[in-house]
């Protein structure tokens, strides 16, 4: 059982933030903000590309608007425009 485990663990490591992303936008079009955050979140802590923390923020900021947390998306929108470009 081990070897199986071990064998999993590369593959935990490239595609895991890609499960978040795709769990946060599940999560999102389901109606369930909280979770979504947490992947978000996650997401956040985890980024290892400009890309997927741009992504989590994005997430982040249209969640906390239709949850009507204004203050805290205005944060998430003037981190993207400071500090977001995906392309890069």
């Amino acid at each position: 059982a081990r070897a199986a485990y071990e064998q999993q663990l590369p593959l935990r490591n490239l595609y895991y933030n890609r499960c978040l992303s795709r769990l946060a936008s599940i999560a999102r079009q389901t109606g369930n903000a909280v979770q979504a955050l947490g992947y978000y979140q996650e997401l956040e802590r985890l980024a290892s590309t400009k890309k997927e923390l741009f992504e989590s923020w994005m997430g982040q900021m249209d969640i906390y608007y239709q949850t009507n947390q204004l203050d805290t998306a205005a944060a998430y929108a003037n981190k993207i425009l400071t500090k977001g470009n995906p392309t890069v």
